[in-house]
Protein backbone atom coordinates (compact mmCIF):
# COMPACT_ATOMS: atom_id res chain seq x y z
CA UNK A 1 0.00 0.00 0.00
CA UNK A 2 1.40 3.34 -1.28
CA UNK A 3 0.32 6.07 0.99
CA UNK A 4 0.66 9.77 -0.27
CA UNK A 5 3.12 11.94 0.26
CA UNK A 6 2.16 15.08 2.14
CA UNK A 7 4.34 18.40 0.94
CA UNK A 8 1.63 20.58 2.41
CA UNK A 9 1.42 19.58 5.70
CA UNK A 10 1.63 22.86 7.13
CA UNK A 11 -1.55 24.23 5.01
CA UNK A 12 -3.55 21.65 5.91
CA UNK A 13 -3.45 21.68 9.37
CA UNK A 14 -3.38 25.49 9.64
CA UNK A 15 -6.59 24.87 7.85
CA UNK A 16 -8.18 22.38 9.98
CA UNK A 17 -6.82 24.59 13.06
CA UNK A 18 -8.59 27.25 11.53
CA UNK A 19 -12.17 25.45 10.84
CA UNK A 20 -12.11 23.85 14.28
CA UNK A 21 -11.50 27.61 15.87
CA UNK A 22 -14.09 28.48 13.85
CA UNK A 23 -16.86 26.09 15.14
CA UNK A 24 -15.04 26.75 18.47
CA UNK A 25 -16.46 30.12 18.50
CA UNK A 26 -19.42 29.74 16.92
CA UNK A 27 -20.02 27.32 19.84
CA UNK A 28 -19.33 29.57 22.32
CA UNK A 29 -21.10 32.62 20.51
CA UNK A 30 -23.99 29.95 20.58
CA UNK A 31 -23.83 28.89 23.93
CA UNK A 32 -23.34 32.40 25.32
CA UNK A 33 -26.35 33.62 23.28
CA UNK A 34 -28.09 30.61 24.87
CA UNK A 35 -27.59 31.34 28.27
CA UNK A 36 -28.37 34.91 27.04
CA UNK A 37 -31.80 34.05 26.12
CA UNK A 38 -32.55 31.82 29.09
CA UNK A 39 -31.33 34.80 31.62
CA UNK A 40 -33.50 37.33 29.58
CA UNK A 41 -36.38 34.69 29.57
CA UNK A 42 -36.15 34.02 33.48
CA UNK A 43 -35.95 38.34 34.06
CA UNK A 44 -38.82 38.92 32.14
CA UNK A 45 -40.66 36.08 33.64
CA UNK A 46 -39.47 37.49 37.54
CA UNK A 47 -40.43 40.97 36.89
CA UNK A 48 -44.19 39.56 35.71
CA UNK A 49 -44.28 37.72 38.33
CA UNK A 50 -43.00 40.50 40.84
CA UNK A 51 -45.76 42.68 39.21
CA UNK A 52 -48.25 40.29 39.84
CA UNK A 53 -47.17 39.52 43.38
CA UNK A 54 -47.73 43.35 44.16
CA UNK A 55 -50.97 43.56 42.56
CA UNK A 56 -52.06 40.41 45.03
CA UNK A 57 -50.51 42.35 48.00
CA UNK A 58 -52.47 45.30 46.84
CA UNK A 59 -55.52 43.37 46.32
CA UNK A 60 -55.10 41.23 49.55
CA UNK A 61 -54.90 44.66 51.66
CA UNK A 62 -58.14 45.60 50.28
CA UNK A 63 -59.47 42.34 51.23
CA UNK A 64 -57.56 42.81 54.90
CA UNK A 65 -59.15 46.03 55.19
CA UNK A 66 -62.41 45.18 54.19
CA UNK A 67 -62.71 42.40 56.76
CA UNK A 68 -61.63 44.93 59.50
CA UNK A 69 -64.07 47.23 58.71
CA UNK A 70 -67.06 44.43 58.60
CA UNK A 71 -65.71 42.99 61.63
CA UNK A 72 -65.73 46.08 63.70
CA UNK A 73 -69.39 46.87 61.95
CA UNK A 74 -70.24 43.52 63.45
CA UNK A 75 -68.58 44.20 66.93
CA UNK A 76 -70.73 47.27 66.49
CA UNK A 77 -73.99 45.73 65.79
CA UNK A 78 -73.73 43.26 67.88
CA UNK A 79 -73.40 45.17 71.01
CA UNK A 80 -76.46 47.60 69.52
CA UNK A 81 -78.37 44.55 69.56
CA UNK A 82 -76.88 43.28 73.03
CA UNK A 83 -78.49 46.99 74.68
CA UNK A 84 -81.61 46.21 72.53
CA UNK A 85 -82.20 42.39 74.14
CA UNK A 86 -80.74 44.15 77.43
CA UNK A 87 -83.52 46.79 76.60
CA UNK A 88 -86.19 44.69 76.11
CA UNK A 89 -85.28 41.80 78.94
CA UNK A 90 -86.20 45.01 81.54
CA UNK A 91 -89.21 45.62 79.85
CA UNK A 92 -90.89 42.58 79.63
CA UNK A 93 -89.81 42.47 83.07
CA UNK A 94 -91.53 45.63 84.37
CA UNK A 95 -94.31 44.41 82.20
CA UNK A 96 -94.74 40.95 83.91
CA UNK A 97 -94.26 42.52 87.42
CA UNK A 98 -97.10 45.44 86.29
CA UNK A 99 -99.22 42.57 85.50
CA UNK A 100 -98.88 40.56 88.63
CA UNK A 101 -99.35 43.88 90.79
CA UNK A 102 -102.75 44.14 88.83
CA UNK A 103 -103.65 40.67 88.97
CA UNK A 104 -102.40 40.95 92.83
CA UNK A 105 -104.54 44.08 93.27
CA UNK A 106 -107.49 42.64 91.25
CA UNK A 107 -107.62 40.04 93.59
CA UNK A 108 -107.57 41.60 96.59
CA UNK A 109 -110.07 44.02 95.79
CA UNK A 110 -112.32 40.47 94.33
CA UNK A 111 -111.79 39.13 97.83
CA UNK A 112 -112.73 42.50 100.25
CA UNK A 113 -115.94 42.59 98.01
CA UNK A 114 -116.50 39.50 98.57
CA UNK A 115 -116.15 40.05 102.40
CA UNK A 116 -118.25 43.02 102.50
CA UNK A 117 -121.43 43.15 103.87
CA UNK A 118 -123.26 44.39 100.78
CA UNK A 119 -121.72 42.16 98.13
CA UNK A 120 -124.13 40.46 96.30
CA UNK A 121 -123.48 37.03 94.32
CA UNK A 122 -123.25 37.26 90.72
CA UNK A 123 -125.86 34.32 91.05
CA UNK A 124 -128.96 35.34 92.52
CA UNK A 125 -129.43 33.52 95.23
CA UNK A 126 -133.74 34.00 94.75
CA UNK A 127 -134.31 32.76 91.66
CA UNK A 128 -130.67 31.43 90.33
CA UNK A 129 -130.31 33.60 87.64
CA UNK A 130 -127.88 36.16 86.88
CA UNK A 131 -128.21 39.98 87.08
CA UNK A 132 -127.71 42.14 83.98
CA UNK A 133 -128.20 45.57 83.84
CA UNK A 134 -131.15 45.47 81.59
CA UNK A 135 -133.99 42.93 83.00
CA UNK A 136 -135.76 42.38 80.41
CA UNK A 137 -132.71 40.20 79.26
CA UNK A 138 -132.21 37.73 82.17
CA UNK A 139 -132.43 34.14 81.94
CA UNK A 140 -132.75 31.34 84.10
CA UNK A 141 -129.82 29.33 84.28
CA UNK A 142 -130.52 25.44 84.43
Amino acid sequence: MNLPIVTDAENIVKKELSWIAHHLILVGVLVVVLFAGVYGVTAIIDKHDKERAQQANVAFQVVVDQVKRLEDHQTQNDAAVAQREAARDILIQTLAAAIKNRDAALMNKLKRMVRSPHYKSPLDSRNNTRPSRDKSLQVAIP
